[in-house]
C-alpha cells in the first residue's frame, strides 16, 4: 500500500513547491514520513533516505551532494566530453524535485523506488544533456 500524505503536509508542501524552496521541501517530505501514515502504513525506509540525500544534494551540502554532483558531471563528461555548471546541475535537481511534486506528492503519495530511479540516475544525467546547448553545459 502507498503511503498517502495528510491534508495538512501536503498543504506545507504545497506551499514550499510554490515557492521552489525544493532543499526544505526534500527535507520536509523526509520528516512528514517517519511516521506511519493516517492509515497506519509506513514509509519505505529507502525512499526516505533518498528525500534526506536529495535535501542535502539540492542545497549543494555535504558529503552526498559532493559525491551525487561529482558523479553526473563525470556522467556528463564521458557521454558528450562537456562539463556541467553548477547552475545546470542546480537546475537538474530543481526539475527532478517539480517532477516528484507534480507527479505523486501533489496527488497525496510517497513515490516509490522504482519512481525515484526513473528521475533520479537516470533523470537527473538526462536533464543536465538537454538543460543547455552542448558545449554550454
Amino acid at each position: 500500500m502507498t503511503y498517502k500524505f495528510s491534508s495538512t503536509n501536503l498543504a506545507t508542501l504545497q506551499t514550499l513547491a510554490s515557492a521552489q524552496e525544493w532543499s526544505e521541501f526534500y527535507s520536509k517530505v523526509y520528516e512528514f514520513t517517519s511516521d506511519p501514515d493516517d492509515f497506519d502504513v509506513d514509509a519505505d525506509p529507502n525512499v526516505r533516505e533518498w528525500f534526506r540525500v536529495a535535501s542535502e544534494a539540492n542545497a549543494n551540502i555535504g558529503p552526498s551532494a559532493a559525491l551525487i554532483r561529482d558523479y553526473t558531471a563525470a556522467q556528463v563528461a564521458i557521454r558528450t566530453g562537456d562539463t556541467v555548471s553548477e547552475a545546470t546541475l542546480d537546475d537538474a535537481s530543481n526539475r527532478i524535485a517539480q517532477s516528484v511534486w507534480s507527479n505523486h506528492i501533489s496527488l497525496g503519495d510517497l513515490p516509490t523506488l522504482e519512481d525515484i530511479e526513473t528521475w533520479d540516475a537516470v533523470g537527473v544525467v538526462e536533464e543536465c544533456l538537454t538543460s543547455a546547448p552542448l558545449g554550454q553545459i
